[in-house]
């Protein structure tokens, strides 16, 4: 793996390596939301809970991705 290296030029905006541990605590909020709104109303069709409406996506630890030129960049094609 000392050779690899990335195929498309795309890296997130932020130091954070991984948004795992957010993402998974806010499925689990948002699940609590949901399973809580099937108690009180059962024979709702659809839920309206989103995962938007429950928890602000800014607050993750990575603010997105971002294209960058590979020819001015080589060293971030690096793995």
């Amino acid at each position: 793996m000392s050779r690899s290296k990335r195929h498309t030029p795309i890296m997130g905006i932020a130091k954070a390596r991984s948004e795992k541990l957010f993402k998974q605590a806010s499925n689990q909020v948002l699940r609590q939301k949901q399973k809580k709104a099937m108690q009180d109303e059962p024979d709702a069709i659809v839920l309206p809970i989103r995962s938007r409406e429950v928890v602000e996506t800014w607050s993750g630890p990575k603010d997105g991705k971002l294209h960058f030129d590979p020819q001015k960049l080589p060293r971030l094609m690096r793995k």
